[in-house]
């Protein structure tokens, strides 16, 4: 059951990014908080589902691409020096690629591939980022949101450090539990709602960015 109603609120919110992609946005921050929880949920946990929120964000790629077409022309006339460097950090990536495929092989061609896309990910969400801003209100808007979602996740955390039995708490749920060794003593990471202790750091980090 939760299988199903978690790919229905996937399409869903794949369908919202794809017509409206300023509200995609609040809907990839949404699945990017449920995600963990549900794939803990699931049989065998599934290592997908931790990449939900691609299918969103690819989902407002492509529902907004003329408009980052524009905005990057755009972009590029305001910012001359930062166009040519980004073109100077797309022939290091490549470089960078091609140096991976002759340190890994061919046969294990995933991994290079795999840290080309994760550079080149946020060059599209930066489009997005240049062209959202119409006014304070969209920011402060957005920026609430995160507040709201991700302040609620973290009551993971608390939870899983009182023992609260749930299997959406902790990493137990994917076959291991974090824990950190100092001389004479041993220290549960606690990871909440989150599939891993660093996931939920960095969001904890930024909700503190950005409420502050």
């Amino acid at each position: 059951m939760i299988t199903v109603t978690f790919f229905a609120f996937l399409a869903f919110a794949a369908i919202i990014a794809f017509t409206d992609w300023r509200r995609g946005w609040y809907f990839a921050l949404l699945t990017a908080v449920i995600q963990d929880p549900v794939r803990k949920l699931m049989p065998s946990a599934p290592v997908a589902i931790s990449f939900s929120i691609v299918g969103v964000y690819f989902a407002m790629i492509a529902g907004s691409h003329l408009l980052l077409a524009g905005a990057a022309e755009d972009f590029g006339m305001r910012h001359p020096r930062i166009r040519q460097l980004l073109g100077i950090f797309t022939f290091v990536l490549a470089a960078c690629a091609l140096n991976g495929l002759a340190t890994f092989g061919f046969d294990d061609w995933e991994v290079p591939a795999l840290g080309l896309l994760i550079y080149l990910l946020p060059i599209p969400a930066i489009l997005m980022g240049y062209a959202f801003y119409r006014s304070e209100a969209d920011i402060l808007a957005l920026f609430r949101f995160y507040c709201i979602v991700t302040s609620v996740a973290m009551i993971g955390v608390p939870l899983e450090y009182l023992r609260f039995n749930s299997r959406t708490l902790g990493t137990i749920a994917l076959g291991q539990d974090w824990i950190r060794h100092f001389p004479g003593v041993q220290i549960r990471i606690l990871s909440g709602f989150y599939r891993s202790p660093d996931i939920m750091a960095w969001h904890a980090a930024m909700l503190c960015i950005v409420a502050l």
